[in-house]
């Protein structure tokens, strides 16, 4: 093209006409050709970045749009670009399954994985706990009444540092309020064990239980065989494996249904985060320190955002699972359930820039400004608590 605009030499290039004629027609054409290259360079450079920018809202869409609104529609149309399957935002927890609610409305705030039903370790014994309400409710027994510990099993099972935490001797007697306080601070499976076996009349007549619950709240995807949580692997050597199942099975539980279990055993018995709030909790003569590593003296404590425990639990097959919850003055309270993250920096941190990033939505403020790396953070580089 650019040889069409030299005067061709000779008798010929004298007319103006003749002389002009090929270079008007070149830059024509190339004013032409210019245009088109320019919408396509256009087309490149806007289309990814609108892309990016719809994955980036769609990403953090689940939390922001439910947490603040939907954004008003822009008054041009721009192309729809397909969600991810999984989407979280930079400050969503490292884990499977996370979701986040309202405890007094429900209203969900962020969620990840959430309706898929995977093992949940002892998170299910929230589960056992809000039957144990149920039936305190129901006048069948009372918080003081006292269950003495007869099956050798119990005790064996609370000798383990993984099953128990603390021993249940045989022949002891422990109140209602203690074996609660135990499952839920401590996570302690033979004190929920002793529980079951109090109410239920067996481990597999409590299970039974837990089923017609879940039922009752709605829950019709988990899969129970175990009043603990753990799987039957480990429920074999205390002869604890539900009828009809064999050694591969456990339980499986959303994180959308964990939800809904702490929402309603928040809300039968309120006072339950005066028990879970607690760093350490009087047994006896003696203490039970709480798993919870987001509770003062912890090692993600953070007073600004004002946890009240729940419960934590940890198995090979459920990774480190967490369901934290929150008492914020003048804000709503939040729940957090997070399942199988990879590590225990993963739920406690995970959980801390969580609701700081929902902290921070609520504020009208930027959710990613508002966490903590955790990797260069003087506070909170190691943690304790077996589950």
């Amino acid at each position: 093209m650019s040889d069409q605009l030299t005067p061709p030499a000779g008798p010929r290039a004298r007319g103006p006409l003749a002389y002009w004629l090929p270079a008007i027609v070149a830059a024509v054409v190339g004013i032409v050709l210019g245009l088109g290259i320019g919408a396509i360079h256009g087309a490149a450079a806007s289309g990814p970045r609108s892309g990016h920018a719809a994955a980036a809202r769609t990403g953090g869409a689940t939390a922001v749009a439910r947490a603040a609104g939907a954004r008003a529609a822009s008054p041009t149309p721009t192309p729809t670009v397909p969600a991810s399957p999984t989407p979280t935002p930079a400050w969503g927890p490292n884990a499977k399954a996370v979701y986040a609610f309202d405890i007094d409305t429900g209203k969900v705030l962020y969620e990840n994985g959430a309706e898929t039903p995977i093992h949940a370790a002892s998170l299910i014994k929230l589960l056992g706990l809000l039957i144990t309400v149920d039936e305190i409710n129901a006048g069948q027994i009372t918080w003081d009444q006292k269950i003495q510990i007869t099956d050798p099993v119990i005790e064996k099972m609370s000798e383990g540092w993984s099953t128990g935490g603390y021993n249940l001797k045989v022949g002891q007697t422990f109140t209602v309020k203690e074996l609660f306080s135990l499952a839920l601070v401590a996570s302690n499976n033979a004190a929920i064990t002793q529980l079951g076996l109090t109410l239920g009349g067996s481990n597999s007549g409590f299970v039974d239980m837990m089923r017609q619950r879940a039922a009752k709240l709605g829950i019709t995807d988990a899969t129970l065989v175990s009043v603990s949580g753990l799987d039957n692997k480990t429920l074999a050597g205390f002869n604890l494996m539900y009828p009809g199942t064999d050694q591969s099975a456990g339980n499986l539980v959303s994180a959308k249904d964990l939800g809904l279990i702490t929402r309603q055993l928040m809300t039968e018995y309120p006072a339950i985060t005066e028990i879970s709030s607690m760093p350490k909790v009087p047994i006896k003569s003696s203490y039970v320190y709480n798993t919870v590593q987001l509770l003062k003296g912890g090692a993600y404590y953070d007073p600004s955002l004002h946890v009240t425990g729940l419960k934590t639990g940890l198995t090979t097959s459920a990774g480190h699972c967490l369901v934290a919850t929150t008492a914020r003055p003048g804000k709503d309270r939040i729940g957090v359930v997070i399942i199988h993250a990879k590590s225990s920096w993963d739920r406690f941190a995970g959980a801390a820039n969580l609701l700081r990033a929902l902290d921070a939505i609520q504020d009208g403020k930027d959710p990613a400004s508002a966490i903590i790396d955790y990797a260069t953070a003087s506070s909170g580089a190691s943690d304790a608590g077996k589950d």
